[in-house]
């Protein structure tokens, strides 16, 4: 643990928080609470704006630092790392839901255990997209490792993500299987060129984290409220980017903080959060509209604490018991 990087890890927290609560959103929403006041609408279009490039730019800074040097065992070990909790945790995401039967929002039956977990299914897409970018620039690096630098390859490697974001038009049918991790290399790639650079351990001083602020909040608020012809992923990055400023002086001024340290946790374990919330979020909204209740507080206030507090209990019970390893999530 003393190797990590403390923001990236309250980074990672906020980033997942932030999809919890995202999903959470969207099922209250199709769910059919009520909600005169637009806040579902608000939350999502905010969330949406950039938390998923966030994410991959996350990862990005992640396997910047640490690249795999080799393709077996090296690259084979993380491959498996994400490849078996996508397939384990999908079929246990449709066992849940094919039980809710009416009750959940897909309308889930038996027979969706049957599906094949390639193309991912909802949102194990990110899994699926990740693992993608981690193969492709892991042979592409390893490839042409005595030609370049680290620093000068991921340079190139965004360079080409840009390319390929804006040129690459996929069949309808190959979208689900390469269309997101196309997509998203340009986030994935933009993190690299931080990992593998000094950039990811210096801290901003205050005045530059206050002026990525204020340049993080004027992008987002102009991405919502114009309709601007740039890509939602590029758009997403370019806020994601200027969020990490003020995250990284946060995290190193206020890292004794209770606050501080739980988000740093929940990014430390941030792969078990995003393969269980929604099961912990969907059965809490399933049992408040089975009781009657549809005020929009509750569902909101209930669905985020259960699908983030869900996770953290059952990957403690699992740690204690010592079958992460055994269900993918070690």
């Amino acid at each position: 643990m003393s190797d990590r990087i403390a923001w990236l890890d309250f980074a990672k927290g906020i980033g997942i928080f932030l999809v919890v609560v995202g999903h959470a959103v969207r099922g209250i929403d199709v769910a059919g609470v009520p909600d005169e006041a637009g806040l579902l609408q608000a939350l999502d279009q905010t969330i949406y704006a950039f938390h998923m490039p966030l994410f991959f730019l996350l990862s990005g800074v992640t396997f910047g630092m640490r690249p795999p040097a080799n393709i077996q065992p090296d690259l084979t070990k993380r491959i498996w790392r994400l490849f078996f909790p996508l397939v384990i945790w999908t079929y246990a995401f449709l066992f849940l839901r094919s039980f809710a039967g009416d009750n959940a929002n897909a309308n889930g039956s038996l027979s969706d255990i049957l599906i094949f977990p390639i193309p991912p299914v909802l949102h194990f897409w990110f899994l699926w997209a990740l693992l993608l970018n981690i193969i492709f620039f892991t042979v592409l690096r390893l490839a042409i490792r005595p030609a370049v630098s680290e620093q000068f390859f991921w340079i190139g490697a965004f360079i080409l993500s840009l390319l390929a974001h804006f040129s690459i038009d996929l069949p309808e049918s190959l979208w689900p299987l390469f269309g997101p991790g196309i997509n998203y290399s340009l986030a994935f790639t933009m993190g690299a060129v931080i990992g593998s650079s000094e950039i990811v351990r210096m801290v901003p001083n205050r005045n530059l984290a206050a002026l990525g602020f204020l340049i993080f909040s004027i992008i987002l608020y102009a991405t919502i409220s114009i309709d601007m012809p740039v890509s939602t992923v590029l758009s997403g990055s370019i806020i994601s980017l200027f969020l990490l400023l003020p995250l990284a002086t946060l995290s190193s001024r206020f890292e004794k903080s209770l606050l501080v340290q739980s988000l740093a946790f929940l990014g430390v374990i941030s792969l078990s959060i995003y393969v269980m919330h929604t099961m912990f979020s969907a059965t809490i909204r399933i049992v408040l509209i089975q009781t009657g209740t549809f005020n929009l507080a509750a569902h909101l206030f209930l669905g985020v604490s259960f699908g983030v507090i869900g996770p953290v209990l059952v990957y403690l019970w699992l740690r204690r018991v010592r079958l992460l390893r055994v269900v993918g999530l070690a």
